[in-house]
């Protein structure tokens, strides 16, 4: 999805298994700064599967076509978050087209999986093969079936007075619906399932990538991006994930010269979701100093 039509090109890169749904409004309200670039990676949202690899460095090729078919040149300002820190850092590294300014959305740093080994704590993310026995439980209808039976189940607890208010998600009712409904999608699963099973060579990718973006670098880091309501696997020290995931951002601040780290202590990992006015303001920020032009 395109939007706008001034000068820089703002694209917007989801983490891992997301797509343009997960940016809410963002891209919308990004408009009036630029044209924005929304879309989603081969087997995610609305498009296609695409064969393995689906390391970083592929998807930044693809990435790289996209914006070839779209006829953009340019500066561009590239919006990444999470596990989409490394497609973009990918990018940065491959294209030549010019870089005005990258934004990173709670951004994944490489280095954080041997980070949690050195303190025993387990990798909180799915399995990719859990992740295709969804897809198979999708493809026969089973998910359907868990779906009625947790609704029955929050109907009895409300009905017993059990439950606790819940706060409203950051997405509207039709987005989340839309969010809620692909989730399943046996398709998306497995689009899912091939990024997280080549993460490990994504890492190893990004480990030798220049450690230096030839760009300005904003850095928005969640101080608690496993929030209080939020599932993890047995045996993963809330806290002490956070705290190690906050260290390892030190690791995104060290790739550039001309770099501000904003530590957001609000939002739990969907900072583009609880705060997009921070995102905007990133961007804003490099229109103000002079930097996007």
């Amino acid at each position: 999805m395109v939007r706008g039509a001034a000068t820089p090109t703002i694209v917007f890169e989801g983490g891992a298994g997301e797509w343009s749904t997960h940016w809410g409004d963002l891209p919308a309200q990004a408009a009036t700064l630029g044209r924005t670039v929304v879309y989603d990676r081969a087997g995610l949202g609305w498009s296609d599967l695409a064969p393995r690899p689906r390391t970083c460095d592929v998807l930044a090729r693809d990435l790289e076509a996209l914006l070839r078919r779209l006829d953009v040149d340019g500066p561009l300002v590239l919006v990444a978050h999470s596990f989409g820190a490394l497609v973009v850092r990918a990018f940065a590294a491959a294209t030549s087209r010019p870089l005005a300014g990258v934004v990173l959305v709670d951004g994944y740093p490489e280095t954080l999986p041997a980070r949690l080994r050195a303190t025993g704590i387990p990798d909180p993310e799915p399995s990719p093969y859990l992740l295709r026995v969804w897809a198979l439980a999708a493809r026969v209808g089973l998910l359907r079936v868990l779906d009625l039976a947790a609704a029955v189940g929050a109907w009895i607890d409300r009905r017993r007075g059990r439950t606790a208010p819940v706060a409203p998600h950051p997405l509207p009712p039709a987005a989340l619906a839309t969010l809620e409904a692909m989730s399943t999608d046996p398709r998306v699963l497995e689009g899912l399932a091939r990024e997280l099973a080549d993460g490990t060579a994504s890492d190893r990718i990004a480990a030798r990538l220049p450690r230096r973006l030839a760009a300005p670098l904003r850095v928005l880091t969640s101080t608690a991006p496993i929030g209080p309501d939020d599932w993890v696997a047995p045996g993963v020290d809330r806290a002490a994930y956070n705290r190690i995931w906050v260290e390892a951002q030190a690791d995104l601040v060290a790739l550039a010269s001309d770099v501000q780290q904003l530590l957001v202590t609000d939002s739990d990992h969907a900072v583009q979701l609880h705060r997009p006015d921070l995102v905007l303001g990133a961007i804003e920020q490099l229109e103000a100093e002079g930097l996007v032009s």
